[in-house]
């Protein structure tokens, strides 16, 4: 297995994002060598949490750039119209850190993860809209200890990967929709958090467009509320004017069934982008109506955790207590956990125990989508010190399967024959 998912981990879920014209128009011959920008993304949520990525071909120069959640890099490329073959320039870095596993004088020592190529091969559709699979050779190496330079995982161009969709950036939705007075959630004012999945690491929030170019972040989870101004940039980015930091959101694709919106997240210096996460993001309600206890006590089953291979339901019941749900549909096996739950402001709140702390999670309606209810949620932990800590916001949502019953109430009901 050459423990793939370890060197895809520091790519996960994230996007590739490219110079701004005006970098571009900066060389000679720029105009006449300008760049095919292309993303390339698994939807969310997605069965197989891959890697995003968006890149700057340029078919008059042979040149590519890619970036990534952790990095950008460039280098050169062929096309034999169906596999794009980059060969970076110089190896992209994507994590230093400790192996976990002992070397053979049983000490833990750093590991290199580099990345050398790329395979872009598409499998459906046309350059401007369709499917590719997106396959990465590279290779993790003990860089100190008594095994100095061993290679310990790596990944190669010919392993299986999820076909994920593409979409040339000129053809992206409109976001003429976004005027002052749209509520939407998503979005975030925070500084990213220093750990390797990137789409994991901005804290969401919910922010209101205002007049006047400024937007207002609420400060839920452990977020702080901010009003700090936006615009939309020529090339279809919606920038934030945060202090000391260049970030920008673009949208990608809009599902009209359930509100989900898949967003690309990036953060510039000099012009150029230094990292892009996928984020979720939907249109909020500004007043939403809570939820009433006939309409809570169903069965309410995650967007974010559903997928081929399982799902994650909330089952809230009548008496305030309830159970979490895990379902492996290949084997019909269930991990169920016990809860207690209340009504929390506007919102839910739920609690269960985990090893060690005490786990509440709090749910924040956003909106309703025919049977699909939007939250923003949180959790706030509390160990058995009764120290506490309060966990990223982030957007979700549950599709209402119906109402819930108790496992006493399901077991005195007659057997279906």
């Amino acid at each position: 297995m050459n423990h793939d998912r370890t060197v895809r981990a520091a790519t996960l879920a994230v996007f590739t994002v490219l110079a701004t014209p005006a970098l571009l128009l900066a060389s000679p011959g720029a105009r006449a060598a300008s760049p095919q920008r292309t993303a390339y993304w698994q939807a969310v949520p997605a069965d197989i949490k891959t890697a995003t990525y968006l890149v700057d071909w340029v078919p008059a120069t042979g040149m590519a750039s890619v970036t990534d959640g952790v990095s950008r890099a460039s280098g050169h490329y062929t096309d034999d119209g169906v596999q794009r073959l980059v060969t970076l320039d110089s190896p992209s870095v994507k994590s230093e850190a400790i192996w976990p596993r002992p070397d053979d004088c049983g000490i833990y020592v750093n590991a290199r993860t580099s990345l050398t190529r790329y395979a872009f091969v598409r499998t459906g559709g046309t350059d401007r809209h369709g499917h590719t699979e997106v396959h990465e050779e590279a290779q993790t190496v003990l860089t100190e200890g008594c095994n100095a330079g061993r290679i310990v995982a790596s990944t190669s161009l010919s392993d299986a990967v999820p076909a994920q969709a593409h979409l040339n950036l000129s053809a992206r939705p409109s976001m003429s929709d976004l005027v002052p007075g749209v509520q939407i959630a998503g979005f975030s004012s925070m500084p990213v958090l220093a750990v390797p999945v990137l789409s994991a690491s901005l804290a969401q929030d919910i922010a209101d467009l205002l007049p006047g170019g400024q937007i207002r972040f609420h400060g839920e989870g452990f977020t702080v509320p901010a009003t700090v101004p936006y615009q939309f940039t020529a090339d279809q980015w919606l920038m934030l004017g945060l202090p000391g930091v260049d970030r920008r959101y673009t949208r990608l694709e809009v599902n009209p069934d359930t509100g989900a919106e898949t967003w690309m997240a990036a953060e510039f210096a000099a012009g150029a982008p230094q990292w892009t996460a996928a984020v979720l993001v939907t249109k909020a309600q500004p007043r939403v109506t809570p939820l009433t206890m006939q309409q809570a006590a169903h069965v309410w089953r995650s967007g974010l955790s559903r997928s081929e291979f399982m799902f994650f339901d909330i089952e809230l019941y009548p008496d305030m207590t309830g159970t979490r749900v895990s379902l492996d549909r290949p084997t019909g096996g269930e991990f169920r956990t016990p809860l207690t739950w209340a009504f929390s402001g506007n919102g839910i709140t739920q609690s269960w125990a985990t090893r060690g702390a005490q786990v509440e999670r709090t749910w924040i309606p956003i909106g309703d989508r025919g049977r699909q209810h939007w939250v923003m949620e949180y959790d706030r932990y509390v160990d058995n010190e009764g120290a506490s800590s309060t966990g990223m916001a982030r957007v979700n949502f549950y599709a209402d399967k119906g109402p819930a019953t108790p496992p006493a109430a399901r077991a005195a009901l007659p057997a279906r024959r």
